[in-house]
């Protein structure tokens, strides 16, 4: 039984491929674009929906990482924008402002 067990576990593991550099961008990119895990593993044509939307999620995968870099990135240039925004006058880009800096002290403290 063990060794049907590391046979099934082996051929998974070699069934499951690395995506090439080519989706790894695409992942990066639809990240950026504030795709959700959903979406892009529509987009990316992958046939388990839900398992691999997770892994997006999650962020511990290859294909994870770099969608989380992108949505991250896309995350700081609109935080830049609003920011800017901010320092210009805006008050309600100054209130909102006022959130995310209450939102990363938090984040901060809980790091500690």
């Amino acid at each position: 039984m063990a060794c049907l067990m590391g046979q099934r576990t082996e051929h998974l593991m070699k069934t499951r491929q690395t995506p090439s550099e080519a989706d790894l961008a695409q992942y990066e990119r639809l990240g950026s674009l504030l795709m959700t895990p959903n979406e892009t593993a529509r987009v990316m044509g992958r046939p388990d929906i839900e398992r691999h939307a997770s892994e997006l999620a999650v962020g511990t995968t290859p294909a994870g990482l770099a969608w989380n870099r992108g949505r991250l990135l896309a995350e700081c240039s609109i935080r830049e924008a609003l920011l800017n925004l901010a320092r210009e006058g805006s008050l309600p880009h100054a209130k909102e402002a006022i959130k995310l800096l209450a939102q990363c002290r938090e984040a901060v403290e809980e790091a500690r």
